[in-house]
């Protein structure tokens, strides 16, 4: 399952963009994942919540728009 991005959300979790499969299938995952403090390294070690969504690898490009369009929102309100 490979890691695309980790976003920073809070001080313990992060929203994490990652390719998976579900039933047979490649799958988009993005999903909010908690840290808890490993005590004896000090690291953090991450778990998957049930927080996110799932989308088919078809549907990127429509992820792609919501994007791009979110992109240009944010520029109009500079």
């Amino acid at each position: 399952m490979p890691v695309i991005k980790d976003i920073k959300k809070n001080k313990k979790d992060i929203i994490r963009v990652n390719v998976g499969e579900y039933k047979g299938e490649e799958r988009i995952d993005i999903r909010v994942w908690f840290g808890t403090l490993n005590e004896p390294s000090g690291e953090m070690v991450y778990q998957a919540t049930q927080k996110g969504v799932t989308l088919k690898l078809s549907q990127f490009d429509e992820l792609k728009d919501a994007v791009e369009r979110l992109g240009n929102y944010i520029a109009d309100k500079k």
